[in-house]
């Protein structure tokens, strides 16, 4: 992807003078995405222009090795900061499909150094692929059907010339297959099960051998993203939760410069945590101190007055029923119900109307199941950012969440 972007550097200078934005990124295993926007006149020339840079792609020898020494150093670097090291370690330890740390990308992209090779691969990697497009904006229904026709001829029309290279000839009508990638070969997001009132750590390194700050992610897994009712239980428990955890670990204990707690959706499960990244203290006493706060709230839960209670609800709610200021927004809620295959793409309606038949009793109980310490039931991983462990290592031989994938029929029968 960053030979593509590479590739339409000049294009995508012009575009941006006049108002046209385009990007493309890698999502590990997932796929990739191409996203365009900006003003609607010119919108659909350029995601053209795109999809034949990227299904046309040509390796320049002379502009290879700066594109491959800049993405080398992204991976090597990718781990220098304790807060995004730790929610990666997070990540990787869960993954109950395939998921590549930085490291390992690195050391896969460091064998990568012919260019034929990458030009081969470039000539068929989209040649059995499943795509999903988003238009929203200033379009019609039918406008938008017809740009993504438009598209997926683009990758066919395009395929054959991007193989013509050390003397070979192509006709620029030259054209390849790019068939549908079936449903029960596509990629099944999964999440490793933790069990049931056990506390497991995990320990790394940080990567910079000067860094004096350690970091703890405590993080407290709940159960399957696709229940509704929990997703709300657990939005209302990070309302309630997040600025006592503010107060009395950052401002009142000064554990560190950053802390902060929130709802996780982690490959597909809600998720808790809390975060802190502290020069001051070991890893073991911030967690030590995280401990103690939860415990200490499940008291403050129980004593919870109801109309406290329900100013908590309220507050969530409007947050929740909130309008999008901007189509950019309201672009990407819709395209993250799209990217983790869910498609409610009036969740947050659902979650507000859910929300008003949660009670205090029904909070505290959750609250006492999936976070109190003196649960017997809780799942609970902590990752600290200090001595080195294997991820890998960890999530052998664990039981899996079962994964989900979404087929649309009228999608599919349109592809």
């Amino acid at each position: 992807m960053r030979l593509v972007e590479e590739a339409l550097a000049e294009d995508a200078y012009l575009a941006d003078v006049a108002g046209l934005h385009c990007s493309c990124s890698s999502e590990g295993a997932a796929g990739f995405e191409l996203r365009v926007d900006g003003f609607s006149h010119k919108l659909g020339l350029l995601a053209g222009r795109v999809f034949e840079a990227l299904a046309g792609c040509k390796v320049r020898p002379h502009t290879f090795p700066a594109v491959h020494e800049q993405l080398l150093r992204r991976y090597r670097n990718a781990m220098l900061q304790p807060g995004k090291a730790a929610a990666a370690l997070r990540l990787q330890c869960l993954a109950g499909g395939p998921h590549w740390s930085a490291d390992e990308l690195a050391a896969a992209l460091e064998q990568v150094k012919d260019v034929a090779e990458v030009q081969a691969f470039a000539s068929q990697f989209l040649s059995c692929c499943h795509m999903e497009g988003l238009t929203i904006g200033n379009i019609t229904a039918k406008e938008a059907e017809a740009l993504a026709r438009s598209l997926r001829t683009t990758l066919s029309q395009q395929g054959g010339a991007a193989g013509a290279t050390n003397g070979s000839s192509s006709s620029s009508s030259s054209s390849r297959d790019v068939k549908l990638l079936a449903a029960g070969d596509r990629l099944v997001e999964q999440c490793v099960v933790l069990p049931s009132g056990v506390a497991l750590l995990h320990k790394a390194a940080a990567r910079n051998p000067e860094e004096e700050n350690c970091c703890v992610e405590a993080y407290y897994q709940i159960g399957m993203s696709t229940d509704l009712r929990l997703r709300v239980l657990t939005d209302l428990m990070d309302q309630v939760l997040y600025e006592p955890v503010y107060d009395t670990l950052r401002t009142k204990q000064q554990l560190g410069y950053s802390v902060s707690s929130g709802a996780r959706l982690t490959h597909g499960v809600c998720g808790f945590c809390v975060v802190v990244v502290s020069p001051a203290f070991s890893a073991a006493e911030v967690e030590g101190r995280i401990e103690a706060f939860l415990q200490d709230f499940a008291g403050t839960l129980q004593a919870m007055p109801q109309e406290e209670f329900d100013r908590h609800k309220a507050a969530l709610a409007s947050n929740k029923l909130q309008k999008d200021t901007a189509l950019a927004q309201e672009a990407d809620r819709a395209w993250e119900q799209v990217f983790n295959a869910r498609y409610e793409f009036i969740c947050k309606e659902q979650e507000a109307a859910l929300l008003q038949s949660i009670t205090l009793a029904e909070l505290q109980q959750f609250y006492a199941t999936h976070v109190a310490p003196s649960s017997a039931q809780r799942r609970k991983l902590t990752v600290r950012l200090q001595v080195v462990s294997d991820p890998v290592q960890f999530k052998q031989g664990r039981e899996r969440y079962p994964g989900y994938c979404t087929v649309v029929p009228q999608l599919a029968q349109q592809q």
